[in-house]
């Protein structure tokens, strides 16, 4: 089945295929960048000032070093909270950064042309970004991650990424996997416990789980006023004493009135 432009771009930036309700959203929050590039590239043409690349080029370089401070991000994020449609868009993907590089080095390229004097130069960087524009626009094919994807091969997207062993998993030695696959009852992470030695002094007494007799134990001193409890005598508490009742609190006027006489 063959994927529309806006599916095509998105899937292209190295997020995965979108739900069809979402689709349009997302693609609006994406090709946001390239549609205010658009406006920006033919007014820096229509300047012709060296600065105005270079502030181009330094946006785009912000946004591809440090993707949670893209300013055209942000700027998108405004708007849609102005008009109640917001949509989750996560961190740009190594296929978008790797475009915004691409198109800060067009614009610092354009700036050195117009340092140099070298007018042809910079129409033809112009001419690449109505390209780019257009192949985004009306294909849904953005050329920065497409060279990304064609330079490094073996770069995949996060859903597509095998899923990582948990740590705490301990693996098995290879000699014993090697045992037990030969068993035919498989591996058995465990080997049979071996019987503790049996000590002789105790299994002289009669067995090996045979304790040995206790030695009475001897009455202390503190323990001889309580002998008198096993014949029937009754343990009386002393009677407490009587404690004064505290004074009752005063006021701090009461005690002004008896301190300052």
């Amino acid at each position: 089945m063959a994927r529309s432009p806006e599916v095509r771009f998105i899937v292209q930036q190295g997020l995965p295929e979108p739900a069809p309700h979402s689709c349009s959203l997302q693609y609006d929050a994406l090709a946001f960048q390239p549609r205010v590039m658009a406006v920006l590239v033919a007014a820096a043409a229509a300047v012709r000032e060296p600065s105005v690349w270079a502030a181009l080029a330094a946006l785009l370089l912000l946004g591809a070093a440090a993707p949670r401070l893209n300013p055209f991000d942000a700027l998108h994020s405004l708007l849609a909270r102005r008009l109640s449609r917001r949509v989750f868009l996560p961190g740009a993907r190594a296929p978008r950064r790797f475009a915004q590089l691409l198109a800060a080095l067009f614009c610092l390229t354009a700036a050195l042309g117009l340092l140099t004097g070298r007018e042809a130069f910079v129409r033809g960087i112009v001419a690449a970004f109505g390209a780019a524009f257009v192949g985004i626009f009306a294909f849904g094919f953005c050329f920065g991650a497409w060279l990304f994807r064609l330079l490094v091969p073996s770069w995949k997207p996060p859903q597509e990424r095998p899923a990582r062993p948990s740590t705490g998993s301990v693996p098995a030695p290879a000699a014993a996997r090697a045992e037990g696959a030969a068993s035919p009852g498989g591996w058995a992470p465990h080997a049979p416990r071996t019987p503790a030695p049996v000590d002789e002094a105790r299994a002289s007494l009669g067995g090996p789980c045979r304790t040995p007799p206790r030695t009475p134990h001897t009455s202390s001193p503190s323990s001889q006023p309580l002998a008198g409890l096993a014949g029937g005598a009754e343990l009386r508490t002393p009677p407490r004493t009587p404690t004064k009742p505290l004074p009752p609190r005063r006021s701090w006027r009461a005690f002004r009135r008896i301190a300052f006489r």
